[in-house]
């Protein structure tokens, strides 16, 4: 019994991730009509960042740093470079650009792009069912990012730059997964993570101030800022708290096959909170991407 408990309690945990991660596209798309892109992903991650570092002291992070070989603290720039800083840059823009539909449903792309990235620089081998699903997904993503309109105008899509945009948000996260490989086996996730988040603000902020208006903040509303702080203790700090926990009790292969649910949630919040349609070709495309992305992750 005791165990069916925690089993309950694990995966509801994890739909709590889920629903996190898949509202955040949503509280983006809204929070950006008031905020600069580049100013608003600053603002989340220098809250979350100011959350999460005590947490160093508690799991022994500071120790483990305290013994990082200069080739190491490189790696976390270069990690804080990819996974936090261009990775949101690019995202947040890229959703002030197309929708939050569209958004999540090619960001979950990014294990695609892992497994490209795995392929040529760590010699992984993938099969023939990995390369189909790769396949299926590309066509998901152009089915999307076209509106299934497969012709000359195929590319004049309204949310196509922003479409691109949210696919090299992808490409970053899957570089930084690639690269942050070797550090797991070094520090725990949680270090890595909190460190990286901390770099990659920092590194947010330098391109803040060369592109955008740091004056606006004080004028930023009340239900803006209620939303930053939503995506800041809620997605960037809760969630990821609950994400190590239920890895810890459940299989990684189980948890990371749930996060595939993350687009059809933010489907399900868009329409209903802020009327995005949902169109036949999104449709189309989301499930030729969930699918792709499930058989090239499949072992």
């Amino acid at each position: 019994m005791d165990l069916i408990r925690e089993n309950v309690k694990s995966w509801l945990m994890l739909f709590a991730v889920v629903l996190a991660w898949a509202s955040s596209f949503i509280f983006i798309k809204v929070g950006l009509q008031g905020v600069p892109p580049i100013t608003f992903a600053v603002l989340r991650f220098a809250i979350a960042s100011v959350a999460l570092l005590p947490m160093l002291s508690v799991i022994g992070g500071v120790n483990e740093l305290r013994y990082a070989s200069h080739a190491d603290k490189l790696k976390f720039v270069t990690l804080g470079l990819s996974g936090i800083t261009l990775f949101n840059m690019l995202q947040f823009v890229g959703l002030s650009l197309t929708t939050a539909t569209n958004g999540s449903i090619l960001l979950s792309t990014n294990p695609i792009f892992i497994s490209v990235l795995s392929l040529i620089f760590l010699h992984e081998k993938i099969g023939l069912r990995n390369v189909i699903g790769i396949c299926l997904a590309t066509i998901g993503i152009m089915v999307v990012m076209t509106g299934g309109r497969f012709s000359a105008t195929m590319f004049s899509s309204s949310t196509f730059l922003g479409d691109l945009l949210i696919l090299g948000s992808g490409v970053c996260w899957a570089i930084y997964t690639v690269l942050g490989k070797s550090m797991f086996t070094r520090y725990k996730p949680m270090t890595v993570t909190i460190i990286n988040m901390v770099v990659g603000t920092l590194l947010l902020v330098v391109f803040a101030l060369i592109t955008e208006d740091f004056n606006i903040v004080p004028g930023i509303s009340a239900s803006t800022w209620v939303i930053i702080l939503y995506l800041a203790f809620v997605c960037s700090g809760l969630a990821y708290i609950l994400w190590y926990e239920s890895l810890n009790r459940l299989d990684a292969s189980k948890a990371g096959a749930f996060l595939f649910t993350i687009p059809l949630f933010t489907i399900l919040i868009a329409h209903f909170t802020i009327g995005e349609i949902v169109t036949g070709p999104i449709t189309i495309g989301a499930v030729l991407i969930i699918l792709g992305i499930y058989l090239a992750e499949r072992d």
